[in-house]
């Protein structure tokens, strides 16, 4: 017997932020494991709501596997791509490559676009260990602050995670909202070199200039592991890795505009992009939508 359940908005959004709140106390203070610490956080609210446990335990089982049916596969291949980059030395190519073409004087734009770029496959915290030697070595030899390098890093890879898909992020959102993800990939890149300028580049210059933090003296023998000589991948080759799946993202997502806008000479090519194209959890969700009209 399905049990009608209203809670008040005010009360809704009262024990929403508690909840959060809570959340952020277990792993930050407490340092619980943030899986646990989510389903803490999520009964706590379904309690404070008012909710009845059995509509809890449904909610969150419904909640996770809703998640999960959705992100599951493109976020374990985007972690395997990722890895792949990283043990290959990817990362470092693309990263060396930006500094010697941009130059020592402007290297913070360099270190900007490379955590941009390196933040798309890899996973944040993944990325910075690549790359902290980068800022570090740069800070080394300059004479500047630690935060005239660090910050522009740290800042591209902060929006690349947080903006571009293939992170679990905005997949989740993109999956949530049910929004063409080729959409999503294409404004998150303008976003997000928006705020890496911004708050990466022309923050960290202001920030370095103001606050001189020297290369931690721990942080020598990361820099010494980072000069290890080792054959690494062509820089086209991994820009090319990267870029190919967004592109034919966005190739599907831009075939269908121009079709549904009078590019009819396109069609015979729909078929193909869309199957290229189409990210897993978009296949999933035109399935279910077609068994539904079906079985209506």
């Amino acid at each position: 017997m399905n049990v009608l359940f209203e809670p008040s908005g005010e009360r809704l959004i009262l024990f929403a932020v508690i909840g959060i709140a809570f959340l952020l106390l277990l792993i930050i203070k407490f340092k619980m494991q943030p899986l646990l610490a989510i389903l803490f956080a999520a009964v706590l609210i379904g309690v404070g709501v008012g909710m009845p446990p059995q509509m809890i335990i449904a909610s969150i089982n419904k909640g996770i596997g809703n998640t999960l049916q959705s992100i599951a596969l493109l976020v374990g291949l985007g972690s395997m791509f990722g890895a792949i980059l990283e043990l290959s030395g990817g990362a470092e190519t693309i990263s060396t490559t930006l500094v010697k073409t941009f130059g020592e004087k402007k290297s913070v734009w360099a270190l900007g676009i490379t955590g941009l770029i390196i933040a798309i496959p890899v996973f944040f915290d993944a990325g910075l260990i690549i790359l902290i030697p980068l800022a570090f070595g740069l800070a080394k030899k300059t004479g500047k602050s630690t935060l005239f390098y660090g910050i522009p890093l740290l800042g591209g890879l902060a929006v690349g995670h947080a903006f571009i898909p293939p992170t679990p992020g905005p997949i989740l959102v993109a999956a949530m909202l049910n929004a063409d993800l080729g959409l999503v990939i294409a404004l998150g890149l303008v976003c997000g070199a928006i705020a890496m300028v911004l708050g990466g580049v022309l923050f960290g210059s202001y920030v370095g200039k103001k606050y001189h933090i020297p290369v931690p003296e721990h942080a020598q023998a990361t820099m010494e592991l980072s000069k290890e000589n080792r054959k690494l991948p062509s820089f086209g080759t991994v820009v090319a890795i990267i870029l190919t799946p967004l592109i034919l993202i966005l190739l599907n997502t831009a075939s269908g505009a121009l079709i549904n806008n009078g590019a009819e000479s396109l069609k015979p090519l729909q078929p193909v992009l869309s199957f290229v194209g189409t990210p897993l959890y978009r296949a999933y969700d035109c399935h279910v939508a077609r068994a539904g009209a079906a079985g209506r």
